[in-house]
């Protein structure tokens, strides 16, 4: 999934961008915010472009904003020895 398409997914589960405060913002990332409960938040780099996102990158944002990993998506488990 790229970055652009990842940003796609967030907006479509009430995800919104939100800036930075403050005024020495030094990286170069866009704060995403859940709309239905600010506490939950990820940040991703810029550029959005067609670049790749990894799955784990991915699995982590979905998990810091509590939305659902695409279906593009692999979910790795744990085998059992």
């Amino acid at each position: 999934m790229t970055r652009e398409q990842y940003v796609m997914w967030m907006e479509a589960h009430d995800c919104d961008p939100e800036p930075f405060e403050g005024i020495n913002i030094t990286s170069r990332g866009i704060c995403y915010v859940n709309r239905h409960n600010t506490e939950y938040y990820t940040i991703i780099m810029t550029p959005i472009n067609d670049r790749e996102m990894p799955d784990r990158v991915i699995r982590d944002c979905c998990d810091q904003l509590k939305i659902p990993y695409p279906d593009c998506v692999v979910i790795k488990t744990k085998e059992k020895k």
